[in-house]
């Protein structure tokens, strides 16, 4: 009974000496900093998900684009595209993000689709707290995993319009 209780005991150290192992090596053949082994390590075991809390923005009517006057300040002037201002009526609630998406949440979007970091992200990842740069494309593919990873029949993930940007900054 004990020579059962040990085997077993060495089979989990093996697998978690094994995972480590292979975290080891997804961050070095990634580009990663050799601190993302952790935390895929803790991803594989289903520990810490990197998925971004969010915050409701409630409905709501706020001028939108650039005012001459308000806006051309300190520097800032009012390009054609900003312009002419104007009163702008959000009818449902949406919600964002709390905070930027940040690197270490963008790297485990790309470990959980399998999806290799093109070679200019290689010196892109530390701190691992700050926000990742993306173009629109990406932020666009990472709302479409979200949405299958966490979205539901009634809430679509999806990037925000600029008017719901606007509003909620």
């Amino acid at each position: 009974r004990n020579a059962v209780g040990v085997l077993g005991l060495v089979v989990v150290l093996f697998s978690i000496g094994a995972a480590w192992w292979d975290s080891l090596q997804w961050a070095k053949s990634n580009g990663y900093p050799s601190e993302y082994a952790r935390y895929k390590f803790l991803w594989q075991l289903a520990i810490q998900r990197q998925i971004p809390d969010w915050v409701e923005i409630n409905p709501g009517t706020f001028v939108m684009g650039c005012k001459k006057g308000r806006d051309d300040i300190d520097g800032y002037w009012c390009d054609a595209d900003d312009s002419p201002h104007h009163t702008v009526r959000l009818t449902h609630k949406f919600a964002l993000s709390k905070r930027p998406i940040t690197r270490l949440q963008y790297a485990y979007y790309l470990w959980d689709s399998g999806i290799k970091p093109t070679a200019s992200r290689v010196n892109d990842w530390l701190p691992a707290d700050a926000p990742m740069r993306v173009t629109w494309q990406e932020a666009k593919t990472y709302a479409i995993w979200l949405n299958k990873k966490i979205g539901s029949a009634k809430k679509t993930i999806r990037l925000p319009t600029e008017a719901e940007w606007e509003y909620s900054a």
